[in-house]
């Protein structure tokens, strides 16, 4: 993130600083709720159901994709 200082001479300074924790949090939340907006959508599409029913699928598939490959796997 950036912000404005100004100098002696009045020019603007530009001076950088390391994001927050809180800005860091809110980019990866932005991030993944981009990311599942476009799966959601992009399942809707290709079935051609609904985005709640779409949602829902995805989440199945998570689940199952989980499963498939964690120690409880049968």
């Amino acid at each position: 993130m950036e912000f404005l200082l100004k100098a002696a001479t009045s020019w603007p300074v530009l001076v950088h600083r390391p994001p927050s924790e809180l800005e860091m949090v809110h980019t990866a939340l932005d991030e993944i709720i981009r990311t599942s907006v476009k799966s959601t959508r992009n399942t809707a599409r290709m079935y051609g159901i609904s985005y709640r029913d779409a949602a829902y699928v995805n989440a199945l598939n998570r689940v199952y994709e989980n499963m498939r490959y964690s120690s409880y796997a049968a």
